[in-house]
């Protein structure tokens, strides 16, 4: 039994190491995607196209409240281009929840703030709760799907 008792302490001091590697790595990917969706947060508030376009994939999709689905890239950037054109965005975004593994990552996040529209110059109140869903691309993090909606209640 003494014999045994060695390996059984390394064999659990090797689970231990395994799974902290394995937290580390979750807090990793989680601290990615999050960078990821703030960069499109900073981008949307500047109305920097490119900068928006950067964080998605060429097959992604965006699905904006009220507008047909943008699928693919170019869609996509045509779709912010006219948001940009009539739209300027002053918003905060929190994260609600954020799951992650090896290839594939959930955010459940909200924003609020205003917007002012282009034409007229009016502002509006702006809250609004969003879902992504991120694919691992050649090992950078991107945005597969983005949807928001309005976060008001059922009255």
């Amino acid at each position: 039994m003494l014999n045994r008792s060695p390996v059984f302490i390394l064999a659990f001091l090797l689970l231990l190491v395994v799974s902290s590697s394995a937290r580390a790595q979750d807090s990793s990917a989680e601290d990615e995607v999050k960078k990821v969706a703030g960069t499109l947060f900073r981008a949307i508030n500047e109305g920097n196209i490119d900068m928006v376009i950067g964080t998605y994939h060429r097959d992604s999709v965006y699905l904006s409240k009220n507008h047909p689905a943008a699928r693919g890239i170019e869609e996509i950037k045509k779709a912010y281009q006219d948001t940009f054109g009539r739209v300027k965005f002053k918003v905060e975004h929190v994260f609600q929840q954020v799951f992650t593994d090896s290839s594939i990552a959930v955010i459940e996040s909200s924003a609020n703030g205003t917007i002012t529209l282009q034409e007229t110059q009016k502002t509006v109140p702006v809250d609004v709760k969003e879902l992504f869903v991120f694919r691992k691309i050649n090992n950078q993090w991107k945005i597969d799907r983005y949807m928001f909606n309005d976060n008001t209640q059922a009255r």
